[in-house]
């Protein structure tokens, strides 16, 4: 990632097991992707929720060049607000999980790779044939 991820909690007291849970989320993003420049997480728990329990939501906003803007809103679903931060987390990062590989794939199919597939692949190709790609 070329920025550090910036991880806030919003109305939720800041919780080290989950901080943990989204760097490991993060770093396993990271091996699918090495070209994000933004990671932005916010663990919330909503003012206006009508629900009883714990209501949380977790939004995630991620780019990969070139112009690329993933945005993952998770929060349970009506009348089920007793789930745990930790599956609300859980949930939107198999989301974000989801929807980086559907980028990274297009791109791949488009030549657009990224740097390191494209130098560990450079032994194989000459260079003007890489660079041109």
């Amino acid at each position: 990632m070329k920025v550090p991820p910036e991880v806030t909690f919003r109305d939720v007291p800041h919780n080290e097991t989950i901080a943990e849970l989204i760097d490991q989320k993060i770093k396993k993003l990271n091996e699918v992707c090495d070209h994000i420049t933004t990671c932005r997480v916010a663990v919330e728990k909503p003012h206006k929720h009508k629900h009883h329990g714990n209501a949380f939501r977790v939004r995630i906003v991620v780019h990969i060049p070139p112009g690329h803007e993933i945005v993952v809103i998770e929060e349970p679903t009506h009348g089920d607000g007793h789930e745990t931060l930790k599956t609300v987390v859980t949930q939107a990062f198999n989301v974000l999980l989801r929807r980086v590989k559907k980028v990274v794939e297009c791109q791949k199919e488009h030549g657009k790779v990224s740097i390191k597939e494209t130098l560990a692949n450079s032994e194989e190709r000459s260079s003007e044939e890489w660079i041109s790609n």
